[in-house]
């Protein structure tokens, strides 16, 4: 679909790897380096359009103190070596703040300008509102 969708698609979701619904899913395959081999692969497959293009993902987003110890179980729960988890863009863990912050340097990093949260939506609202603008 990576190579298909960039070039009749408008948005393209970037996203883990899913093998027989959700119980099946491959966090593994959302490490950083994952995630710019799969950005790749979109770039390639637009072409000239890719500055069109609006890149989607879904994170799991956890608003909380104890930021490493969140990460960790991320990486125990879905695959994920225990040092990458905090860097995966499927993952925003951390305060509202540094949330904020991943968001704008995985903006950065990786072009994603669509995203869907799972987890904490209600304590995520304000950080929503400051980032588009509203």
């Amino acid at each position: 679909m990576l190579s298909v969708a960039p070039r009749h698609a408008d948005l393209v979701g970037v996203n883990f790897t899913i093998k027989g619904g959700a119980l099946g899913t491959n966090l593994a395959s959302g490490t950083a380096e994952a995630m710019r081999e799969r950005v790749g692969w979109v770039r390639e497959a637009a072409g000239t359009r890719f500055p069109e293009l609006e890149l989607n993902l879904t994170s799991q987003a956890v608003v909380t103190d104890d930021r490493a110890a969140v990460a960790a179980r991320f990486a125990g729960r879905f695959g994920l070596p225990i040092d990458e988890a905090p860097a995966s863009p499927l993952i925003l863990v951390g305060s509202v703040e540094q949330i904020g912050e991943d968001l704008q340097a995985r903006r950065e990093a990786y072009g994603f300008s669509y995203i869907v949260f799972t987890g904490h939506e209600a304590a995520l609202a304000p950080l929503v509102a400051r980032l588009s603008g509203t």
